[in-house]
């Protein structure tokens, strides 16, 4: 059987949508675990009327007050009973082969992780123009991937994934909780740099669906330097030989991202979160090595001219 784990938190606008994919899946085998955060909408009014309706084999939970996304999936995931496991949003959607394509992927090794491809939809725009991230995998080895993946050749989804459970619980694998952004790229770097096999589905099957307001693209505040600490962790989780690699790559360019932010909306940064040393490196890191080197230039540029702000 499969475990699909979904937290929700106020998602009455999307989450009948997303019910509706899991009831055209064509594997049926499957259990949808909604762990509702606290919701102050009528989300568990809608969760209950779609399970009755179309028969879905959901079950429940609702926390007692609101702990973030990452307490939610650890939760769920701890109530889990399938083989597979699998962490969706409340507002994306998935295609009606889905977990037929992971589920035959499993059956022929296995495997820790499978991932696939996915599209990106901007739904805060009028016209919702989407893109794919599109792969094409070749597996030649872990090394290859590690690389690929740390420099961002390769993009990878958590959500666009499934993972088998006994591997997260013999790894201990979880989102860290308190952690309100960047945990998703947290958790996957443990998980690859953790997985002994790890397969691919070249395929489309999931769609990342941006909604307004989000963490990562809304007014900064300090939960956007949980980022920061977030690929610390990841850093120093990973085998040795890759941690220099990790802080030249993901950790360098987290700054950028955070600055980035910080610039748009002319707000001051809250406090310098790490030493003016390693910002300098990092930023010069990124602007030279990075693919949208442009972009980082630009924060680097600002940064040099004193137009990023720091709060005393």
């Amino acid at each position: 059987m499969i475990s699909v784990v979904m937290p929700i938190h106020n998602s009455a606008a999307y989450i009948e949508r997303t019910l509706r994919c899991f009831c055209a899946q064509t594997y049926k085998d499957f259990e949808l675990i909604l762990v509702d955060d606290a919701s102050s909408d009528n989300s568990e009014e809608i969760i209950f009327a779609k399970s009755k309706q179309d028969n879905l084999n959901i079950r429940y939970f609702r926390l007692s007050q609101h702990r973030g996304a990452s307490v939610a999936r650890n939760y769920g995931a701890q109530h889990a009973r399938g083989e597979l496991l699998f962490f969706q949003d409340s507002d994306d959607i998935v295609d009606p082969n889905f977990l037929y394509f992971f589920q035959q992927e499993f059956a022929h090794s296995h495997y820790d992780v499978c991932f696939c491809n996915y599209r990106v939809i901007d739904e805060r725009k009028s016209h919702a123009n989407g893109y794919n991230i599109e792969n094409h995998f070749i597996f030649i080895g872990h090394h290859s991937l590690y690389f690929n993946y740390l420099i961002g050749k390769t993009t990878l989804c958590h959500c666009a994934a499934a993972y088998r459970r006994d591997f997260l619980l013999q790894s201990s694998l979880h989102y860290t909780e308190g952690c309100q952004c960047a945990e998703d790229t947290e958790f996957l770097c443990k998980v690859l740099f953790d997985a002994k096999q790890i397969s691919f589905i070249d395929k489309i099957l999931y769609t990342y669906c941006r909604h307004c307001p989000s963490l990562s693209h809304s007014l900064p505040d300090t939960r956007i330097l949980d980022a920061y600490k977030a690929m610390c962790r990841a850093q120093r989780s990973l085998p040795y030989v890759w941690r220099s690699v990790f802080a030249l790559t993901k950790r360098a360019r987290i700054h950028s991202f955070i600055l980035e932010m910080f610039l748009k909306s002319d707000i001051p940064v809250p406090q310098r979160y790490c030493s003016t040393s390693e910002l300098l490196i990092c930023l010069i890191l990124s602007s030279l090595f990075t693919q949208n080197a442009a972009k980082h230039r630009k924060v680097l540029s600002a940064y040099l001219n004193g137009q990023i702000k720091f709060e005393d």
